[in-house]
């Protein structure tokens, strides 16, 4: 644009305004170009540009681009961007954002607050969303405060030594005390004690009670074990009923427990290994030395304790059952106080095949344990009496006939003297036949047993599928053939006495398809099998498997252990 309004003057005498010019030329206003910005000053009507406002293309898209500070002219006055018009991205920083006295920068991906975040509205907001949670919360030292819906406050803070406490009380169904952790990222299902109350609020039995709870699974299940009450006295014990009679023996048992091992030529064992006194001839060994924990890492502990004098173990190898070693113990065990193992007197009573096991062959232990001798029959009948002895021999002299009749005496009043007793003896009467055994349900013997020989009976079952129930009563071992599924064995007739141990083993008889019992049922109520090994066989076709379950009855529940071998 071009003219001028007049003639500049000396700065010392103005002259009279010159006369206005004539209007100059518009240059032409191009769009899309890049250069300064022209301004228009509204006092003067002048046009000004300046460096530091420029319009600009970048990657094809035009800007407006500033070199200094952008300000409004009159404070809290004007908006950058309206409703209905907002700015679509802000990009900041390095620096901060100041909203009243809050102070918002960053460092790197995280954001920074200098002030308290607060909603707009109480008890409306909500911080993360069920789809959306926040991973971890740090705060402290400080407390956690939730207002109830009365207004009261609950505190919860953290000691010195980082143990949560709540102010005002806490209230749970149940507290779980569980081990220590190393990490809490995902601990899973914690075992350990639950403390928790029983039965209803108000009523005399509403208790506070303790029991054991197993890991992996959520309360109720997993509880195992007594149920101990924390606030209820334990009354004296009662005294000891009347022993009743004795019964008589049962159906001879053995025992079908084994355990995986391998040999060791070391005094010593290592874990999962049996030793011998004399590993070089094993027959001759005077001890062994068996390691409380298998070859499939299972602690038997307990149940090595449970091996007495009398008791038999067979150590079998594990590919060949015609190689084995049968012993008796003969003394009293040393039980594992710190040894790692369990020490057993033994006496070698017999063995089959290449019975001199290599170092860490692969054997398997089996422990048959004494059944109950029989009652004694009842005594035989009483043999007849003997014949009364003769009468004596010698007769006494006869006296002279009298010649005159006298008269008849009275009758005496006197009985004459008895005879002397026979000095024979008569003969002895035969013996009476031997007293029968009479059967009866069951029996109870405290004390020591010690029987010759053991015999069982095998019950028969034939096409297993579904659910099979096996009658425990008639017999606990159970002969399968011809099966034509997985299935469930139902042990019926099973006592529930507390503390008590009971055992059922099956025998499959594997054809071109291979089955097992899968699931266990006691009474009709499922179980959980605890398998050896902590995982559930795989039954093998044409081989004849033993599948075993050892059930125990505590605190009015079972516990069930699995364990399965192949043969053949």
């Amino acid at each position: 644009m071009s003219g001028w309004t007049g003639a500049v003057q000396s700065t010392i005498l103005k002259g009279p305004t010159g006369s206005t010019g004539p209007t100059g030329t518009f240059t032409p206003i191009g769009t899309g170009g890049t250069g300064y910005a022209m301004f228009q000053n509204p006092d003067d009507s002048l046009f000004y540009t300046n460096s530091s406002l420029q319009i600009a293309l970048s990657s094809g898209t035009q800007q407006i681009q500033a070199a200094a500070d952008f300000v409004p002219k009159t404070h809290l006055t004007y908006n950058l961007g309206q409703s209905g018009m907002a700015w679509n991205s802000a990009f900041i920083g390095p620096g901060s954002l100041h909203i009243g006295g809050a102070i918002i920068s960053a460092t790197g991906a995280n954001l920074i607050i200098q002030g308290n975040i607060q909603p707009t509205s109480s008890n409306t907001m909500t911080l993360g969303s069920t789809g959306l949670p926040w991973k971890e919360i740090y705060m402290g030292p400080g407390t956690l405060n939730i207002i109830g819906p009365s207004g009261a406050n609950a505190t919860i803070g953290s000691d010195q030594n980082g143990i949560a406490y709540a102010q005002q009380g806490f209230a749970t169904p149940f507290i779980n005390i569980g081990p220590s952790l190393s990490a809490i990222d995902d601990p899973g299902a914690i075992g350990g004690w639950v403390l928790g109350p029983t039965g209803t609020l108000g009523d005399p039995g509403y208790d506070l009670i303790a029991q054991q709870k197993l890991p992996g699974a959520a309360v109720p299940a997993g509880l195992t074990g007594p149920v101990y009450s924390l606030i209820r006295p334990v009354g004296t014990t009662g005294p000891t009923g009347k022993t009743g009679p004795t019964g008589p023996a049962g159906t001879n048992g053995s025992s079908s427990s084994y355990y995986d091992y391998q040999a060791d030529n070391g005094a010593t064992p290592a874990t999962g290994h049996i030793s011998w006194s004399n590993f070089g001839t094993q027959a001759s060994s005077t001890y062994i030395r068996v390691s409380h924990i298998d070859q499939n890492g299972d602690d038997i502990d307990i149940f090595l304790n449970l091996i007495q004098q009398g008791n038999q173990l067979i150590i079998q190898d594990k590919d060949v059952s015609a190689n084995y070693q049968t012993w008796l113990v003969s003394g009293t065990p040393t039980p594992n106080a710190g040894s790692g193992y369990v020490q057993f007197p033994i006496t070698f009573i017999g063995s089959g095949g290449t019975s001199n096991f290599a170092n860490n062959h692969n054997i398997i232990l089996a422990v048959i344990s004494s059944a109950p001798t029989g009652a004694t029959g009842p005594t035989g009948n009483t043999g007849n009496t003997g014949p009364t002895g003769s009468a004596s021999t010698v007769t006494g002299p006869t006296g002279s006939a009298s010649t005159v009749t006298g008269p008849t005496g009275s009758a005496s009043t006197v009985t004459g003297p008895t005879g002397s007793a026979s000095t024979v003896t008569g003969p002895t009467g035969n013996t009476g036949p031997t007293g029968t055994f009479t059967n009866v349900p069951s029996m109870t013997v405290n004390g020591t047993l010690s029987i010759q020989q053991l015999q069982e009976t095998v019950q028969t079952k034939t096409g297993a599928t579904g659910t099979v129930a096996h009658d425990w009563s008639s017999g606990s071992i159970f002969y399968h053939s011809s099966m034509t599924a997985n299935f469930t064995c139902d042990v019926t007739n099973l006592p529930t006495v507390a503390n008590k141990a009971y055992t059922i083993t099956l025998f499959l008889i594997q054809g071109g398809t291979a089955y097992y019992a899968s699931t266990l049922q006691i009474a009709g109520a499922a179980q959980t099998i605890n398998w050896q090994g902590g995982t559930a066989p795989t039954p093998t076709a044409n081989k004849r498997e033993i599948e075993s379950f050892t059930m125990h009855y505590i605190g009015g529940a079972w516990t069930a252990f699995g364990q399965y071998t192949s043969f053949g």
